[in-house]
């Protein structure tokens, strides 16, 4: 294709764009639907990652204190 070829082609592709088309509406919205599927699918890849992660910095030591609170009450109840 030569350089005028090129030219034309672009030239032409812009004369026919329409932003209001349904054909334009329909391109962005697969791409809008193809975007969110894939971010969906990733979000559901790595739930059990995320999980995980939750539970060691925040329930785990929680529990572990709060078992910490009781053995600590139950040491001053027998020494009572």
């Amino acid at each position: 294709m030569t350089r005028e070829e090129e030219k034309e082609h672009t030239k032409s592709y812009f004369d026919n764009f329409n932003p209001c088309s349904p054909a334009f509406y329909s391109i962005n919205w697969q791409s809008l639907m193809t975007a969110w599927f894939n971010a969906y699918g990733e979000f559901f890849r790595n739930a059990t990652k995320m999980t995980e992660n939750w539970y060691e910095t925040y329930w785990k030591p929680w529990f572990n204190w709060q078992q910490e609170q009781k053995q600590k009450i139950r040491d001053q109840v027998k020494v009572e």
